[in-house]
């Protein structure tokens, strides 16, 4: 065929429309995805945030610590998870109020995050209950100075509608590896070394022996 014939030019002209055509489909096909990921990527870290408090709730809290648990713990070094209550909680939000009662949650939420260190997890477990994942740390005593730190700084008094309130936590420590290899298993000895601090009279840390 002559390429300079009319024929030719119509045939080139319409393969520039299709190609055309071709690249606006694929560039619009490109944007959909990215904007489905976005979307996906979105849900995901919704699923894992709670509402109120901006932390990571139960599967997000599960999901840092699996991680951190992967991988074998130098011989010099522990992991410490602790399950924090507070103590009174209920009596507060009886008395002043469900907003006033979300919104101390909110104060002991921010006053836990700006005590992590760097690779530290805080996550709200469910209604007054609290966890802290305190990785790489080279001793079971630096955990419980931490904890005790900790009870100091959740019980600092606050203002909720005017009113000067306190509450004081109770926490519970247990330690990979030496209480388990699982969350579930820390978990469990948390729970139980947070009953302990309770029956000790609450606003204490404590860990199992």
């Amino acid at each position: 065929m002559n390429p300079f014939s009319p024929r030719s030019k119509l045939t080139t002209d319409c393969s520039k429309t299709q190609l055309r055509r071709l690249l606006r489909v694929l560039a619009t096909t490109r944007k959909a995805l990215r904007a489905a990921r976005a979307r996906e990527q979105l849900a995901r870290q919704r699923s894992q945030c709670d509402d109120l408090t901006g932390l990571a709730n139960r599967e997000g809290f599960a999901c840092l610590t699996r991680a951190n648990l992967a991988d074998p713990l130098p011989l010099d070094q522990v992991c410490a998870l602790l399950f924090i209550d507070l103590d009174g909680f209920k009596a507060i939000n009886d008395q002043l109020g469900h907003a006033a009662g979300d919104r101390l949650l909110q104060i002991v939420g921010a006053r836990l995050t700006h005590a992590m260190r760097a690779g530290d997890s805080v996550s709200r477990h469910g209604g007054d209950e609290f966890l802290c994942l305190l990785p790489q740390l080279h001793s079971e005593a630096r955990a419980m100075s931490i904890a005790q730190q900790l009870v100091g700084l959740i019980a600092a008094p606050c203002e909720l509608g005017g009113i000067r309130v306190s509450v004081r936590p109770s926490i519970g420590l247990a330690f990979y590896p030496r209480d388990g290899a699982t969350l579930e298993l820390l978990l469990a000895h948390a729970d139980q070394a947070m009953y302990a601090a309770k029956r000790d009279g609450g606003g204490v840390a404590a860990a199992q022996r």
